[in-house]
């Protein structure tokens, strides 16, 4: 259950999300309306959430009957904060302030279609400072810890402006009886924005919550008003608190004809897979002399669609009813955050109670989300925003997958789709190939049908040691698989350059298709290898000395005769 509540359990039942006047996809947010304590939804939205937008550390102590405690720390001095049995932590980057700084972000640019490359410039923080950010990261080896950047590119205008805010981060949990440095998880959104005033009571932030307010420990993360509090239901979207009187950064569509490029300087290299929401991608990992990495991710944005099904339990179709009753109930570990009614265990008394689930987009569970609920809602998205981000992809070497693709150091390879849902972790490599499955709605809000794409970059020495591969060229064929095991039509790319495969498959439709990719190296052509002559032996002889000789071309020594 501790997986299945999380971070939102407390205030969903606080902070009122009626229908929102959003004039553009990127400034939706949950429509709830006043349906009462039956009311149920389900939303699948890999946008960013408020919890990401904020630095924290939280000192975590867990007993041997499950119950644990979590305080909010912004030190690690502090009574309840300076010998927990693990940190959990976030730490947004800060921009770089010098050649030698980590941990932080080094730059970010526009880069039009005719190739011409405009460098932003850093204009400020979203906040001075906010409630949670911390001292003492060093300890968690994490040198600082800051708040969302706003950067302005008057080269990429868009319908709000000039800005975008940057919000990247790292984070990590660190035992505090393990000396070694915690291995990090990196994410990094950008967003297109412009300033609304008068648009939250209050930031978002966690506050320690009282223990009369915990119910029990499973319902809740020990963390209070972590969404933000808007000042009217008919408020749009707010991606970061702009300021503390009110004013929020409203998300805008990022503008045609451009890409965009990050740099963050990082003191160790990320391990594994980044999962991406953009599309043609290209990266580059450059070590800084003695320690850390510089990643630059260049790509463009993508629209991913949002699912979402919601309701009085009295307008509900039997199939969704039925999914409520039996998949959500039994869903364990597989649900995403949920709250409602019973604080302590929403899957109780599902049919009288409120309950708004935040299914995670990737896995097994949320793909037959969209297979099994599909026709309830229309096949048809309720939005579909454009995205421009990456995160590290849960490790999955649990689940057998192959060492080539999870063992080792460094940065292993990006996955990118704008499918709605994908599979969990990295591709899978079975019978010499690496397959990806991914499920959307057939169709787009204005009813238009939903294409897919899908990149994946590949550090090359990873499909060499997949196929057993020499240092000769790859190239590789990829299929895009639907239900009925039929290879659809699809735009498809291949390329390798500095080390990383870069491959592509774009225009295929859904709903729960597999993509596939297999990878080939030709023969290499060898010099043909020459023929060895033949070797004869002769016998010369002097006088009564004889004496045998071979070679190819055997001649006798001087004074020495072949008899």
């Amino acid at each position: 259950m501790k997986k299945l509540v999380s971070i939102f359990t407390l205030i969903f039942l606080s902070i009122t999300t009626a229908a929102s006047a959003a004039s553009i996809d990127e400034q939706w947010r949950l429509q709830r309306g006043d349906y009462g304590a039956t009311h149920k939804s389900i939303q699948i939205n890999d946008g960013m959430m408020p919890l990401e937008t904020y630095s924290y550390l939280w000192a975590e102590t867990y007993l041997s009957n499950g119950d644990f405690s979590r305080y909010i720390c912004t030190n690690m001095t502090d009574k309840n904060c300076s010998a927990p049995e693990v940190y959990t932590y976030q730490a947004l980057l800060p921009k770089c302030q010098s050649s030698t700084d980590l941990d932080c972000i080094e730059g970010l640019s526009s880069v039009n279609t005719s190739g011409l490359k405009s460098s932003a410039v850093f204009k400020q923080y979203n906040l001075e400072k906010h409630p949670n950010n911390y001292t003492g990261g060093e300890k968690l080896g994490i040198s600082q810890n800051s708040n969302p950047s706003i950067w302005d590119i008057p080269e990429a205008p868009h319908a709000g402006g000039i800005s975008y805010v940057v919000v990247a981060g790292a984070g990590g949990r660190k035992y505090l009886n393990d000396p070694a440095a915690p291995d990090q998880t990196i994410f990094a959104y950008l967003m297109p924005i412009s300033i609304r005033s008068n648009a939250l009571f209050d930031i978002a932030k966690c506050s320690q919550a009282e223990i009369e307010q915990n119910l029990t420990v499973a319902a809740n993360t020990r963390c209070t008003g972590a969404d933000f509090a808007y000042t009217s239901g008919s408020e749009v979207r707010c991606v970061a608190a702009y300021g503390t009187g009110g004013a929020c950064l409203t998300p805008e569509k990022f503008p045609a004809g451009h890409s965009f490029e990050l740099k963050l300087r990082l003191s160790k290299e990320p391990l594994g897979w980044f999962h991406g929401r953009i599309t043609d991608p290209e990266i580059s990992v450059i070590a800084t002399g003695s320690k850390g990495v510089v990643i630059t991710v260049k790509a463009n944005p993508v629209q991913v669609p949002i699912f979402l099904s919601a309701g009085k339990w009295s307008d509900l179709s039997t199939n969704t009813k039925s999914w409520w009753l039996n998949d959500f109930v039994n869903c364990s570990e597989d649900c995403g955050p949920a709250g409602g009614t019973n604080a302590d265990d929403p899957r109780k008394e599902i049919p009288t109670s409120l309950v708004e689930l935040s299914q995670y987009p990737y896995g097994s569970f949320a793909m037959n989300i969209i297979k099994k609920l599909a026709a309830d809602v229309g096949d048809k998205s309720v939005a579909a925003p454009s995205v421009w981000s990456f995160k590290t992809l849960k490790n999955n070497s649990a689940s057998g997958a192959n060492q080539c693709i999870v063992s080792g150091s460094g940065l292993k390879g990006i996955v990118t789709t704008n499918s709605t849902t994908y599979s969990q972790g990295a591709p899978e490599f079975k019978s010499g190939e690496l397959s990806y499955k991914v499920a959307s709605l057939h169709n787009l809000p204005d009813g238009s049908e939903f294409k897919g794409t899908y990149d994946l970059i590949l550090n090359s020495e990873v499909a060499r040691c997949l196929y057993k591969f020499s240092k000769a060229p790859i190239s590789a064929t990829i299929q895009v698989i639907n239900e009925s095991g039929v290879n659809q039509v699809a735009t498809t790319t291949v390329n390798e350059k500095s080390g990383w495969l870069y491959l592509s498959a774009k225009n295929f439709t859904f709903s729960s298709p597999t993509v596939r990719v297999k990878l080939i190296q030709e023969g290499a052509v060898s010099s043909p290898t020459p023929a060895v002559a033949k070797k004869t032996t002769i016998t010369c002889v002097k006088g009564k000395t004889s004496k045998k000789v071979t070679a190819v071309k055997p001649v006798c020594p001087n004074g020495f005769k072949k008899k």
